[in-house]
């Protein structure tokens, strides 16, 4: 019924079927992970700017906390202010900054680190005055503002 050459041809047919859906499922993984990776991504820049958003806020808890309303620095403040300040460095060293694609954010990330360690670093200079029974003059006006900036979504 059939000839040699006819089964050659549907052999040769299944074969080029067979390679046609090897390309297309390929094809479908390689798009589903570059779905994936975007998605990533924009988990990891969503995650950070949770970071700041957070970092700017215990800031400006500690601002009004220390500061707010006619208050003055007193050494339980000064206590709770300095570990959220140490929260906020823990969070932002755990900010995988070589794995953000954004090279403004990972600068905004790297600024942050920086405004916390010097509002840590005053929050500790108003502790030793409040120690040594000084008036307390430390300014947390700027960190606040700089903080505020970082923490704006572009």
């Amino acid at each position: 019924m059939f000839s040699e050459s006819a089964a050659a041809w549907v052999q040769a047919g299944g074969s080029i079927l067979a390679i046609l859906a090897a390309w297309i499922m390929a094809t479908w993984q390689d798009r589903a992970h570059d779905r994936r990776k975007a998605q990533q991504i924009k988990d990891r820049i969503a995650a950070t700017e949770v970071v700041l958003f957070q970092c700017c806020a215990a800031l400006s808890r500690a601002n009004n906390k220390m500061l707010g309303k006619g208050r003055k620095f007193s050494l339980g403040n000064v206590g709770q202010t300095e570990q959220e300040f140490d929260a906020c460095l823990d969070y932002l060293s755990r900010v995988p900054i070589f794995d953000i694609p954004d090279t403004d954010l990972v600068g905004r990330v790297v600024d942050a680190r920086y405004w916390v360690m010097t509002s840590r670093r005053r929050a500790a200079q108003v502790r030793e005055q409040l120690e040594k029974n000084e008036t307390a003059a430390v300014n947390f006006a700027e960190p606040l503002e700089k903080m505020t900036m970082l923490s704006r979504t572009a």
